[in-house]
């Protein structure tokens, strides 16, 4: 049976969703004028996003804050991983090098070399975290990294109660973390500082485990079913529920510029007006995005058109159709974790960050991370849904087959994205997957199902390591 067909008592079959009838749009035909005008704001719109975006990245304060978080959790997982293995002389000698060389990599900048030493003091003993010292001293030229390398060399010759109780102050103040970690360095389990210290770098290690551990679980079982869905697809026993319009029209097309284009118009107007505010941004998009929902009612499509197109309905009910796109995510899983790969190997090779600005955030705070769920696991699925996955795709599929749609869909997804051209692969692969549960389901249900966990496990695993 059709998985959004109902079986009548007299086994006649009923559509559950009537939304793509030949009278739902009707009155809203194509226009060649208009959609060549939708297109071309859309290549714009995206050409200026990609702008802002690369101009970002290669900014020293992004560059820098993203080389800070990057060394901060590395480090916290290397620190926990040697601890796992205390007592184990041989294997904390084997991977201490190893380790050590990883975050070299990642200490680009005077401060970060600084901090790097307190690490190594971890990995291979005071001498070694003296000899980094020595090594880059002569980069350490500001007045605060030169008070904190002397407190260090202290604190690595002498012990920490050595170093006078002003400057260990300012090297708990000035290098969190790792100034921490040096000012417990020799001190047993049980002291509090070292206790606290210790128990962050455990806790990014542990999570960090279990989520590659069932990364590499969950990628597995998705393997096995797309193994499986490829072969029913190929069978005939998979049926989409997706179905283009009988009446083709421009409307949806005009709706995503409208959304696409007003959306980098009020970013721009924002920066000129409150360059240091996200505020005024914020509130304008979230006035606009309903306008360029809603904008094919007034090109003449009707409410049920529009439902469909979208992908506004419930289908088979909100519970299964949740249940559908959670196990739709899964079996794509394998696709996202290749081009992760790939991303991986464009990211090494090119020096280039794909880091998100949500890796900024403040994720101390409740009410704080009670906010980064909202906009990553609520508000970003729906709209993107319904714009992304409902007005483009909807637009694509009449003109071309599912295939085609999905990967332009995605591309332009992925590119509007802020992690950069290097993320393309594996935000384009997320994407892809969350067309193809579409095309499967036809209600944006089950692909905002798959979007909200996507977007809540990287919100997760963020506010652990940063905690």
């Amino acid at each position: 049976m059709h998985p959004m067909e109902i079986q009548s008592p007299n086994k006649g079959r009923l559509t559950a969703d009537p939304t793509n009838s030949a009278s739902s749009n009707a009155s809203a035909r194509y226009s060649r004028t208009s959609s060549t005008i939708s297109w071309i704001v859309i290549v714009i719109s995206v050409g200026v996003v990609g702008v802002l975006n690369w101009r970002t990245a290669r900014s020293v304060e992004r560059t820098e804050a993203v080389g800070d978080i990057q060394l901060l959790i590395s480090s916290r997982v290397a620190v926990g991983e040697v601890r796992a293995f205390a007592g184990r002389t041989g294997i904390v000698s084997a991977i201490a090098e190893p380790l050590s060389e990883h975050l070299r990599s990642l200490a680009t900048d005077p401060k970060s070399k600084l901090q790097l030493a307190c690490v190594i003091a971890e990995l291979k003993g005071s001498d070694a975290a003296l000899a980094e010292l020595d090594r880059w001293s002569s980069l350490m030229t500001e007045p605060q990294t030169k008070t904190d390398l002397a407190t260090l060399r202290t604190i690595y010759r002498q012990g920490p109660s050595a170093a006078p109780l002003k400057q260990r102050e300012e090297l708990a103040r000035n290098e969190g973390w790792f100034g921490n970690l040096a000012l417990s360095f020799g001190q047993p389990d049980s002291d509090p500082l070292r206790h606290q210290v210790l128990e962050r770098a455990r806790t990014t290690f542990i999570c960090t485990m279990v989520f590659e551990g069932c990364i590499a679980l969950v990628a597995l079982i998705g393997l096995v079913l797309l193994i499986i869905a490829i072969v029913f697809l190929a069978l005939g026993r998979i049926h989409r529920c997706y179905r283009p319009a009988p009446v083709r029209s421009s409307a949806f097309i005009e709706s995503f510029a409208l959304y696409l284009g007003g959306y980098v118009l009020i970013g721009l107007l924002a920066r000129w007006i409150a360059p240091h505010s996200t505020f005024l941004g914020t509130v304008l998009s979230i006035g606009w995005i309903p306008v360029a929902m809603l904008w094919p009612l007034v090109r003449g499509v009707n409410w049920t058109g529009l439902r469909g197109a979208l992908g506004w309905y419930t289908g088979t009910g909100i519970v299964r159709e949740v249940g559908a796109g959670l196990l739709g995510y899964v079996t794509g899983l394998p696709i996202v974790v290749l081009a992760g790969i790939v991303t991986l190997l464009l990211t090494l090779h090119s020096g280039t960050s794909t880091a998100h600005p949500i890796m900024f955030a403040d994720t101390k705070g409740f009410w704080s991370v009670v906010e980064l769920y909202v906009l990553a696991s609520v508000f970003a699925p729906l709209v993107e849904e319904t714009m992304f996955r409902g007005a483009l795709f909807n637009h694509l599929r009449q003109w071309h087959g599912w295939l085609i749609s999905a990967l332009v869909s995605s591309l332009i997804f992925a590119a509007l994205h802020p992690q950069g051209w290097a993320a393309i692969p594996v935000l384009g692969s997320i994407g892809f997957v969350f067309a193809g549960i579409r095309e499967w389901r036809g209600t944006f249900i089950a692909s905002a199902a798959a979007h909200a966990v996507n977007n809540a496990v990287a919100v997760t695993i963020l506010v652990v390591a940063l905690r």
